[in-house]
C-alpha cells in the first residue's frame, strides 16, 4: 500500500511538471496572447509620451501610428472606469515624466457598472494581463481558463506549444476602413443609443462611485507628474439625437464638478463637433470613428492639448 501511494505521488508530481511545462510554453504562443483581443498589452512600450484609456469609442478614435511620438491606446470595448484605473496603475511606470494621459468620458462612462448583462462578456478580457486582485467579481473557472492553466482548455491550439513560430507576433489592428450607409447607421443608432440609455438608467445608483474613480485617476496622474486631459470623442448626429437636453446638462454638470476640483486640466469635448458630427464618412457606425476619422481626430486633439 505504501509503495502504491509513493508511486501515485511520483506520478502526480511528474504529471504536474509536464502540465506546468506545456502550460508555460503555451502561454508564450501568439495564439494565447491573442485571446480575447488583448494581445496589445504584451507590447506596452516604455517612455510613453501620450496614451489614452477608455471604452471602444476611444479604442477606435486614437490612432498613434506614423506619429513622431510614443503613444499607446489602452482602451477596450465597454471598459469600465474601474479598469481604466487598474490599467493606469499597472502601466504608470511606462509613462515618461511630463507625459499625457487622456481620460475619455463617453456618455455611459459614469454609469457603466458591473450588474448589466454584458459585464461578464467583457470581464474575461482582463485575466491575461491584470493580477487577480484587480479583477472585478473574479471567477475561479475563468481565472484558470485565461490565466493560470489556459492549456487545459486549449484543445487543438495546444499544438502551438510545440511549434516554433516563424515571426514575431504583431497585435491585430482593430481600426475599420469602411462607413455605414446612412439608412443602416440611423437604424444602428436606435439600437446602440437605446442600449446605452438602459445602461445609464441601471447605473445611475452607482454614478458617484464611478465619478470618484475618475477623480482618483486624475489625482494619480498629477501625483506622478503626468498631465491628465479629459475628452469626449466625436459622435454622429444620429447617435446624439437620442439623448435629451436634461441628460446633456447632467453630463456637463458632472464634468464641471471635476474641472472645479482640478481647474488646471483640460476638457476637450468633440461630441458635437461639426467637423465630425455631420460627416458620417468619418465613422464606421453612429458612435465609432473609422480609421480616417481616427487619424483626423488624433491630429486635432494633439494640436489642442496645451
Amino acid at each position: 500500500m505504501l509503495r502504491f501511494i509513493k508511486k501515485t505521488i511520483v506520478f502526480l508530481l511528474i504529471l504536474s511538471l509536464m502540465v506546468g511545462y506545456v502550460n508555460a510554453r503555451y502561454k508564450e504562443t501568439n495564439i494565447y496572447k491573442s485571446i480575447n483581443g488583448t494581445d496589445k498589452f504584451y507590447y506596452v512600450p516604455q517612455n510613453i509620451d501620450i496614451a489614452n484609456l477608455g471604452t471602444s469609442h476611444a479604442q477606435y478614435a486614437f490612432v498613434y501610428e506614423d506619429l513622431d511620438l510614443v503613444g499607446f491606446n489602452f482602451a477596450l470595448p465597454a471598459q469600465r472606469v474601474f479598469y481604466d484605473e487598474k490599467i493606469f496603475e499597472k502601466y504608470i511606470e511606462n509613462f515618461k515624466e511630463g507625459s499625457t494621459v487622456i481620460i475619455p468620458i463617453s456618455y455611459i462612462s459614469f454609469y457603466l457598472g458591473y450588474d448589466n448583462e454584458n459585464f461578464e462578456d467583457f470581464n474575461k478580457m482582463y485575466y491575461p494581463f491584470l493580477s487577480l486582485k484587480d479583477i472585478k467579481k473574479p471567477k475561479l473557472s475563468e481565472y484558470l481558463k485565461y490565466k493560470a492553466l489556459p492549456v487545459v482548455t486549449a484543445e487543438s491550439n495546444i499544438k502551438y506549444a510545440f511549434i516554433k513560430e516563424e515571426k514575431a507576433h504583431e497585435p491585430k489592428s482593430v481600426y475599420k476602413t469602411s462607413s455605414m450607409p446612412i439608412d443602416k447607421m440611423k437604424e444602428e443608432s436606435n439600437d446602440t443609443a437605446g442600449r446605452h440609455l438602459e445602461f445609464i438608467e441601471e447605473g445611475r445608483k452607482d454614478k458617484d462611485k464611478f465619478v470618484a474613480i475618475v477623480d482618483n485617476i486624475i489625482a494619480t496622474a498629477i501625483e506622478n507628474n503626468i498631465r491628465p486631459v479629459i475628452t469626449t470623442t466625436p459622435f454622429t448626429k444620429y447617435y446624439n439625437e437620442h439623448f435629451s437636453e436634461d441628460f446633456y446638462k447632467e453630463f456637463q454638470d458632472t464634468i464641471d464638478g471635476l474641472l472645479e476640483k482640478y481647474p488646471d486640466i483640460q476638457y476637450l469635448d468633440y461630441s458635437h463637433d461639426p467637423r465630425f458630427e455631420n460627416n458620417e464618412k468619418l465613422f464606421f457606425d453612429s458612435s465609432h470613428l473609422n480609421i480616417e476619422g481616427g487619424k483626423l481626430f488624433t491630429k486635432i486633439i494633439l494640436e489642442e492639448i496645451r
